[in-house]
């Protein structure tokens, strides 16, 4: 078995959390380097995980139609073909999941944090690698079974397959005592073959389908239910176990699953929305927005206090009249305390004090995961930063060339921080203009200093 590492450039930081990515195929098809699949790893990576798209063992024995020398691709021989087929890809996902938590150290990861996920039959796989877990869930399907023949019309025997036993839900490979688990996992367009499999206190779960998929019921049918007429012409699909999709998962752990440990999210869509010949190429169609906007904060979610976007806490330090944070993620958002208070809108990466004391920063994403920074003693030295009784404005406010400042006494100097808290132009004496054509587009603070005090103003570039 092969797989393929996304990580992020330029990235420090020692404990990433891990993505295994699971492409789809039917389980006959497929491929690690898959559009899809691969757009799924990058777009996990840019957001900081270390992600892996893995290959598995491919294939079913297939129905075999002995009056016309027909073999239906995707009708197993029986119920237990299917399953087999689940079982292997689930015993190779453990290895490779293993592999990677081997390899914690080269690639940054923190084995606590460890995801799957996957489209169609990946789906399916990073379902039962979540919950499929003990011994005695191990399917009878996986056990041995009785040899599959094909025959001919005159019931002669074409060719036999043996079907051993299947061995152990781990598999064999990468034993290098790491253990498989997984802390969440990510179904689109995929099911399970028993429901009971999901318990309370299990990895959470979040799901992306459509109600009228024509290749894995949303509800509960056999696989590939509504296949004849597209890939299954004059044959009905009898063969295939039942599986349960997206809408029957949901509806089993909001009816039968009687806890708050378990979290559950889900993208159910009303109506098949995609374009293309394929209505399971879930990256290349509307729902992609609405994926890549609600998957990773799932994620991260799950993660909450082992918090993925610091290497540790939030980082402060004093950077010239100011205090920044250095290891903030951009999709953060921020408040700054004073001796261990909140001090009012102060909701930026840096903030320039005004009184000594001590300071620190909470950071916080939009699911309200937090973490706090040691605090900060910072000295005043200067008269200046004591603030304005009378207030400066500024306007227009988005500006484009020119920022107007409006003071009732005369400007003694000023300053433009980046958001990043660095300097990065002067502002002389008696200005009630500024120039700021020369600056690119985004967030600005104008620090102005009039009779031995100061006021520190946002504004924005267009």
């Amino acid at each position: 078995m092969n797989l393929d590492i996304y990580y992020p450039e330029f990235d420090t930081n020692p404990s990433r959390p891990l993505l295994v990515a699971v492409h789809g195929g039917g389980f006959l098809g497929g491929s690690k380097n898959a559009g899809g699949i691969v757009k799924l790893c990058k777009e996990f990576a840019k957001r900081g995980y270390v992600t892996a798209s893995i290959s598995y063992r491919l294939g079913f024995r297939n129905e075999h139609d002995p009056l016309f020398g027909q073999f239906h691709e995707f009708y197993g021989y029986d119920e237990a073909e299917m399953i087999r087929a689940i079982y292997r890809s689930v015993q190779d996902a453990r290895g490779a999941i293993r592999f990677m938590k081997g390899a914690a150290d080269t690639y940054g990861i923190d084995t606590t944090n460890v995801f799957i996920g996957g489209e169609s039959a990946g789906g399916f796989v990073a379902l039962h690698t979540a919950y499929m877990k003990q011994a005695d869930e191990k399917p009878d399907a996986a056990f041995e079974q009785p040899d599959a023949n094909y025959y001919d019309v005159f019931g002669n025997t074409i060719s036999t397959l043996a079907r051993p036993d299947l061995g152990s839900l781990e598999g064999n490979l990468n034993l290098n005592g790491t253990s498989s688990d997984v802390k969440g996992a990510i179904n689109i367009y995929g099911g399970i073959f028993d429901l009971e499999l999901i318990d309370c206190g299990e990895p959470d779960l979040y799901q992306h389908h459509i109600l009228d998929d024509i290749i894995v019921f949303c509800g509960a049918a056999k696989a590939f239910h509504q296949s004849p007429g597209l890939y299954f012409p004059f044959t009905g699909n009898t063969k295939n176990p039942i599986i349960y999709g997206s809408c029957s998962i949901r509806n089993y752990i909001q009816d039968s699953l009687d806890c708050c440990d378990l979290k559950e999210v889900n993208n159910i869509l009303p109506s098949n929305i995609f374009v293309g010949p394929n209505p399971h190429n879930y990256l290349s169609n509307n729902s992609a927005n609405i994926f890549f906007e609600d998957a990773p904060l799932f994620v991260d979610s799950t993660i909450c206090k082992e918090y993925i976007h610091f290497q540790d806490v939030p980082i402060i330090q004093i950077n010239q009249d100011s205090i920044i944070m250095t290891n903030g993620f951009g999709s953060l958002t921020y408040q700054w305390f004073f001796n261990g208070n909140l001090i009012a809108d102060a909701t930026d990466e840096f903030y320039i004090p005004t009184q000594s004391g001590n300071y620190s920063v909470l950071a916080m994403n939009s699911l309200g995961c937090e973490s706090e920074s040691a605090p900060l003693n910072f000295v005043v030295t200067s008269t200046s930063n004591i603030t304005l009784s009378q207030p400066i404005n500024i306007f227009p406010n988005p500006a484009n060339a020119i920022l107007n400042v409006k003071s009732a006494s005369p400007i003694e100097s000023g300053k433009i921080y980046n958001a990043q808290g660095q300097i990065i132009q002067l502002i002389q004496r008696n200005r009630s203009q500024i120039d700021i054509a020369s600056l690119e587009g985004g967030i600005y603070f104008l620090e102005i200093e009039v009779n031995k005090a100061r006021q520190v103003l946002k504004f924005f570039k267009l």
